[in-house]
């Protein structure tokens, strides 16, 4: 799954429990400017707390691989 341009923020909680429910093995994140900027702390604490909340792979779901990217790379609209 691929997360362009989202906060990931609370208010949108009901879509981050379906990632952490899925069953996808991969998510990949993207960061717009400074790694370390708060905002992006942010992002990335979520998203990592969604790998975390699916827990480590076996049983029936696979674990939850996440990488982040620079989304200033993304040729989106061409």
């Amino acid at each position: 799954m691929v997360i362009f341009g989202h906060s990931l923020a609370d208010n949108d909680r009901h879509v981050l429990k379906c990632i952490a429910k899925g069953n996808c093995p991969y998510l990949l994140v993207s960061l717009y400017g400074d790694p370390s900027s708060e905002a992006n702390k942010k992002i990335i604490a979520a998203a990592n707390a969604l790998a975390e909340e699916r827990g480590p792979a076996g049983g029936r779901k696979k674990a939850l691989e996440v990488r982040f990217y620079d989304a200033a790379t993304v040729k989106l609209w061409g």
